[in-house]
């Protein structure tokens, strides 16, 4: 419901045993399209996602 609200919505997992389950696509479809999806199957993918999805919400603009 939050996606057709027009909000942007990030997922990331945590655990190479979720890569290519249905958990995986439950959670690469509920994010706003699958470049907002990280799978992050260790603790260095984890954080690169974060930075990733930290950067580019800093470029983020509230127009009125």
């Amino acid at each position: 419901k939050v996606k057709n609200l027009g909000i942007t919505v990030y997922t990331v997992t945590f655990g190479s045993g979720i890569i290519g389950t249905d958990t995986e696509k439950f959670y690469k479809d509920c994010a706003t399209d699958h470049d907002k999806y990280y799978p992050a199957a260790n603790n260095q993918e984890l954080k690169d996602a974060f930075k990733s999805i930290s950067e580019e919400l800093s470029n983020l603009h509230i127009s009125g």
